[in-house]
């Protein structure tokens, strides 16, 4: 359920398109066929696809506000979704993958502008998840129900980043007891 949770929340967030050639969140989460004999998930690709569809939707009604292009330009995701019942664009797998996997820090292979932006793209996501996790926490608020996912979401991503800081840095983490 968690995991289900933050691929929908990824896929709202968290729209960074994939470097060419590589394996995309789709493609990660068997949204859409990697060409590796993978078996889709037939319940992955019905929720992926009516996420992509109410980005969809939003992007339509944001077009047709009466508003300059500037503002509407402010409140549009930063990668355009696909067309109706396609999965969209093939978007970045990093973020999940760190936070399903709970790496300790990053891989060999990753450059530290690699490492960066994940870290920048998984900080942006903690931020987003708190605010969201204190505007639920009333206690009988219309969405209380998701609140324990933020909370374990943003935990996760808590450890993540001291993980991720500790070796970016390459020092000894002095605030540990």
């Amino acid at each position: 359920c968690q995991n289900e949770f933050l691929s929908v929340v990824l896929h709202v967030i968290d729209r960074v398109s994939a470097k060419e050639g590589e394996e995309s969140l789709q493609q990660y989460l068997r949204v859409e066929a990697s060409g590796e004999g993978k078996t889709l998930n037939d319940d992955a690709v019905v929720v992926w696809k009516e996420t992509e569809e109410i980005i969809r939707k939003q992007q339509d009604l944001i077009d047709s506000l009466d508003i300059p292009q500037s503002e509407k330009d402010k409140m549009y995701v930063p990668v355009t979704p696909g067309a109706a019942g396609t999965t969209g664009p093939p978007l970045d797998k990093g973020v999940y993958e760190m936070i399903i996997l709970k790496q300790k820090g990053f891989r060999d292979d990753q450059s530290t502008e690699r490492r960066n932006e994940l870290k920048d793209r998984i900080v942006k996501l903690g931020q987003i998840c708190l605010i969201a996790h204190n505007n639920l926490q009333q206690p009988h608020g219309k969405y209380n129900a998701l609140e324990v996912h933020f909370r374990r979401l943003f935990s996760n991503i808590k450890y993540s980043v001291s993980d991720m800081m500790t070796q970016l840095t390459d020092q000894e983490d002095l605030t540990e007891v």
